[in-house]
């Protein structure tokens, strides 16, 4: 594992000023490129991020201010890779803004939810003052708690629409998961989903002699915090709750969930699919990291290396064993094919700035990183040992492997003779037993 800081720092953690200028380390690290930065943008959290999924060149980026004592107005930028110094549209909102996703049909369709509830489509295409197409404020169902994740519906779900070209489908603090159709400039919805909480039962003891009385409350709605659409399957979606909970649901089932997943009861942060094994997803959630096949109800991994919240993880587009987290203060880059104790890279972030988001490029090996102060860094993958395997390998045995492969040698010889011990063990009890039943 390489530790590397921030790239204005002259020296590396762990390791001494290189002797000479050309010297180059062939270790696993991530390089730095440029920022996307501005003025506008400086001081902004940055809260969601977006690749144009007709032109990879547009990036959407989502900036607001958390601190209600000194309120801005959040901003939306798109970005182009030809100008990293000043963004090609801005677009201001009302409220913080929680989720950007672009159309995969109509390019210019960026899909914007927000902590008020609200949900609009803004066109990037046209000038800054009327980009705003239709947004959520005249639907009497409407969310009223902050929207935390929003997706467009892909294509070979379009029977499942009310209208329009597209469907959107947000999760929200209130329990609801909820289509969006567009007409006529407004938007539209009707729920797919309630996510129920748990259903508490108390027995109430009475005197003796009487029957006791098992006192039933109503369940009320959890908050949804993530969603993910299946790859392959668009009817297919996975959405994490804040009891812990991880319900893999379909767009024409509106009354249970088809599974339901549960490693432990901490918010579910994020989930995300595999691009490359349809079968498989991470989600986060405290501070590990877990890796789930859909036909196991427990996770076949975990993975954690500090005591910090995860705030998210991604898969890469690119490679099937690599994926991306932003843990406390760093970001971490896990090789599934190289080690799963630890992670392959972890870069601090500098002094005084949180990491926010995170998001990989399609077809070139680099991952941005968005902080609190507004910018948005392009780092390189340098030196990774990828191989050329096109799924993700999860065979329990497999990770079994990787785990006594990377584990301490103390450890492994504790095992050792552990194993040892019990196999002398049974060997005696057999002995006596034989002893016992042929006397």
């Amino acid at each position: 594992m390489l530790v590397v800081e921030d790239p204005d720092s002259t020296v590396k953690p762990g390791t001494e000023e290189q002797s000479e200028e050309g010297e180059k380390s062939s270790s696993p690290t991530l390089e730095y490129l440029w920022a996307f930065s501005c003025e506008l943008t400086k001081g902004r959290k940055i809260t969601s991020m977006a690749w144009n999924k007709i032109n990879p060149d547009i990036l959407a980026v989502a900036y607001s201010d958390c601190d209600p004592s000194n309120y801005k107005p959040s901003l939306i930028c798109c970005w182009s890779l030809k100008n990293p110094m000043w963004p090609e549209r801005v677009f201001h909102c009302d409220s913080w803004v929680t989720s950007l996703d672009f159309s995969a049909i109509n390019p210019g369709q960026l899909a914007v939810g927000m902590y008020n509830g609200t949900i609009a489509i803004y066109n990037v295409q046209r000038p800054n003052n009327n980009a705003c197409i239709a947004d959520s404020s005249k639907c009497s169902e409407r969310h009223l708690h902050p929207v935390w994740h929003i997706n467009w519906i892909k294509e070979d779900t379009l029977f499942l629409r009310e209208g329009g070209a597209e469907a959107l489908i947000s999760v929200s603090a209130d329990g609801r998961i909820t289509m969006w159709s567009l007409h006529n400039n407004d938007l539209d919805c009707r729920d797919l989903m309630e996510l129920k909480s748990n259903q508490h039962t108390k027995k109430k003891k009475k005197a003796a002699g009487a029957k006791t009385k098992t006192e039933c409350f109503l369940s009320v709605l959890t908050r949804g915090l993530c969603l993910d659409i299946h790859p392959t399957d668009a009817c297919i979606y996975l959405v994490g709750t804040s009891e812990g909970l991880i319900h893999k649901c379909s767009l024409s089932n509106s009354q249970n969930a088809f599974d339901t997943y549960q490693k432990d009861l901490c918010p579910v942060n994020h989930i995300e699919w595999s691009p490359f094994s349809s079968d498989v997803f991470l989600s986060c959630s405290s501070d590990q990291i877990h890796l789930w096949k859909q036909d196991h109800f427990t996770p076949v991994f975990s993975f954690t290396s500090t005591q910090e919240v995860v705030k998210t993880v991604k898969w890469s587009p690119n490679w099937p064993e690599i994926f991306a987290a932003i843990k406390g203060g760093q970001v971490e880059i896990w090789d599934l094919d190289s080690n799963i104790l630890a992670p392959t890279i972890v870069h601090r972030a500098a002094s005084g700035v949180k990491l926010t988001s995170l998001l990989f490029t399609t077809g070139t090996d680099c991952v941005l990183v968005g902080d609190s102060d507004g910018q948005v860094t392009v780092y390189q993958l340098k030196n990774l040992s990828v191989g050329k395997c096109k799924k993700v390998k999860l065979h329990i045995a497999y990770c079994e492997t990787l785990r006594y492969k990377h584990m301490p040698i103390l450890t492994k010889v504790f095992f050792m003779f552990f194993f040892l011990h019990i196999s002398f063990l049974c060997m005696f009890l057999y002995s006596k037993a034989n002893k016992y039943l042929y006397a």
